[in-house]
């Protein structure tokens, strides 16, 4: 049983550092004070072997309740720890440390981390991520109920200089933790994301495809919504970074969560990503299953909103890079819901039309003859007028390029079209 004077607690306090260095990516310490107890205690604490030892005569629940009650007297002992004795006790006690995280509370550890950041980074260098991941995977709710009382800029500072661990954490943390802590954390996670790098994650991510593709599955999309949303500057320096293979792959995946992440993004934002980054756009859209690219597509009122802020030349790009994947696109398309996009984005159709490659549109058109003809029927006779008048020369280069059977077709069966367009 634990005595209660002042220098057993100072010495239980000691596992809170062990804890909060754990787990947000590992660090704690707090102010100098002026007792003397503190100086002599960091040295004592200091010789690796007097660490380690310690643990077997400790109760993790009497510890964390010393330092529940009593948060500041941490102040005592961890300026003056050393950050890799402190890691290596971290290391060499898991079963300790998880134990003690279930008693903790997690406004104290929070506290911890917020007002200690820099010396949570020299704790995160000697930190086994493996060691982090389990004690995180087996404390989910402390975990989530930590994240909603920490400092976004001061999270964000420690994973921003730590990116080799932080890479190697998610890579052994369940997707299904993280997903926990995102989705009860919206507001925490759109104030984090303005302070990230994206570059470190996007290493993150590109380095963890298989645990990307499985966490979509379970983020609510309108709270990944809202921290992109505020965050457009992130999404278009993120996307200008990450891997367009593994972008793929976890979009391919999660159709259901793009659909919802659609219908709540601000097509604005999403716009000015795609227009700052046509090369990744370029390279995803031929590694997309045509059939989840239609399901999106077909969400006319984000669609319709989207169009209006593109640029016709990244468009144009796209179009003209990716001739069979847009093939196998047209057949799975509402015909019905492209042409309302179109009737309203006539601006946005004649500058696109001029970027085009003639000859790459009417093959895509030759071999979509029945989307065609239901294109044609559902498009505004003054939209069609108006892309034709403003772009004769294409559409001279166009006809040339057409099978006159396909067009005779489309005609055939739009005549009442046909009249009203002429």
């Amino acid at each position: 049983m634990l005595t209660r004077n002042g220098v057993q607690k100072v010495v239980n306090l000691l596992v809170i550092v062990l804890f909060v260095s754990l787990f947000v990516l590992g660090a704690v310490a707090i102010l100098p004070s002026r007792s003397p107890i503190g100086p002599m205690l960091g040295k004592l604490f200091n010789m690796g072997e007097n660490l380690s030892g310690m643990f077997a005569s400790l109760d993790p629940k009497e510890v964390a309740e010393a330092i529940n009650e009593n948060p500041e007297l941490l102040e005592v002992l961890l300026s003056y720890l050393d950050a890799k004795i402190l890691a290596e006790g971290l290391n060499g006690n898991q079963a300790f440390v998880s134990e003690l995280v279930s008693y903790l509370d997690p406004k104290v550890a929070a506290q911890v981390v917020n007002e200690n950041r820099d010396f949570a980074v020299e704790v995160v260098k000697y930190l086994d991520p493996g060691v982090v991941a389990d004690v995180v995977n087996e404390n989910t709710d402390f975990i989530v109920r930590l994240v909603r009382n920490l400092d976004p800029g001061s999270t964000a500072f420690i994973v921003n200089s730590s990116e080799e661990f932080a890479t190697r954490l998610i890579s052994s943390l369940d997707p299904q933790v993280i997903a926990n802590v995102i989705n009860q954390n919206g507001d925490f996670l759109t104030r984090l994301t303005s302070y990230l790098n994206p570059r470190v994650l996007s290493r993150v991510v590109n380095e963890n495809p298989s645990l990307l593709e499985e966490l979509l599955g379970l983020i609510n999309p309108r709270v990944v919504a809202r921290a992109v949303n505020a965050n457009g500057t992130f999404l278009r320096n993120l996307m200008g970074v990450i891997d367009p293979k593994v972008l793929a792959g976890a979009l391919n995946a999660n159709g259901p969560f793009l659909s919802g992440l659609l219908s709540a993004l601000d097509p604005k934002v999403v716009a000015d990503a795609l227009n700052q980054n046509e090369d990744l756009v370029y390279q995803v859209v031929e590694l997309l299953d045509p059939k989840f690219v239609a399901s999106i597509i077909n969400n006319q009122s984000f669609l319709t909103s989207l169009i209006g802020y593109l640029n016709p030349a990244a468009i144009a790009g796209a179009v003209n890079s990716n001739l069979g994947f847009l093939n196998g696109l047209l057949g799975k398309l509402d015909a019905s819901v492209i042409a309302g996009a179109v009737n309203q984005n006539a601006a946005f159709v004649n500058a696109l039309i001029s970027h085009l490659d003639g000859a790459q549109l009417g093959a895509i058109m030759d071999g979509n003859s029945r989307f065609l003809t239901d294109f044609v029927g559902a498009l505004s006779t003054d939209t069609v007028a108006s892309v034709v008048n403003g772009n004769g020369p294409w559409i001279t280069e166009l006809l040339g390029k057409l099978d006159a059977s396909v067009i005779a077709g489309a005609v055939n069966q739009n005549a009442a079209f046909v009249n009203a367009l002429i």
